[in-house]
C-alpha cells in the first residue's frame, strides 16, 4: 500500500508542475500580450491542448490508475 501511496505522490507531483508550468508561462504571456486578448486566448488553448495530449497515451488513454 505505501508503495502504491508514493507512486501516486509521484504523479501527483508531476501534474503540479506541468499546471505550475503552464500557468507560469500564461503570466508572462498576459504581460507580453495583455492589450492582444486573441493572442492569449489562442496561446491559452495551445498549452491546454498540449498538456491534455502529454496526459495521454498512444491509444488516448490516460496513464493514471
Amino acid at each position: 500500500m505505501a508503495r502504491k501511496l508514493a507512486k501516486k505522490q509521484e504523479e501527483t507531483t508531476r501534474s503540479l508542475q506541468k499546471i505550475e508550468s503552464v500557468c507560469y508561462a500564461l503570466r508572462l504571456r498576459l504581460i507580453e500580450y495583455a492589450d492582444r486578448p486573441d493572442i492569449l486566448r489562442q496561446m491559452a488553448k495551445r498549452a491546454l491542448d498540449d498538456a491534455a495530449a502529454a496526459g495521454q497515451d498512444k491509444d488516448g488513454e490516460r496513464g493514471d490508475d
